[in-house]
């Protein structure tokens, strides 16, 4: 594993990985409630509170506990690896288009995002290109 924080969403998803599965990136942020658009950094204390996390064989979105900070409650979307198409712009991460969470103001929230972005489409990237049809 790459870091202790990845480290630590091995831990706290583990009963919602396949066995095996190894996280590469996760990052966190929020749905909703207009005082955590501000800084969702803080907004485990809200139900709104969601994790994409990136594991080398799916993406999941899963919601995190509104009581206990970090720990995932549910998965709310799982998709394999290789087609899942996880997305960053205006401070927003989504997959396949939907589920929008908002990573905050802070440059690490952002970074964290493109990381999971990154990690999520390095599969496809390392996919052998489609062939070129005969003429």
């Amino acid at each position: 594993m790459e870091n202790k924080r990845v480290g630590k969403w091995q831990e706290r998803a583990g009963a919602v990985l396949e066995p095996g599965e190894q996280v590469t990136a996760a990052a966190t942020g929020t749905t909703g409630g207009w005082v955590f658009w501000l800084l969702p950094e803080i907004s485990w204390f809200r139900d709104h509170a969601r994790a994409y996390l990136v594991t080398d064989r799916n993406v999941y979105v899963c919601r995190l506990s509104s009581t206990r900070y970090g720990e995932v409650q549910d998965v709310l979307e799982k998709r394999p690896l290789g087609i899942a198409r996880v997305q960053f712009s205006r401070g927003r991460i989504t997959l396949d288009g939907g589920n929008p969470v908002f990573v905050g103001v802070l440059p690490i929230g952002r970074r964290w995002a493109r990381e999971a972005v990154g990690a999520a489409g390095s599969s496809r990237s390392a996919a052998p290109p489609p062939a070129e049809a005969s003429r």
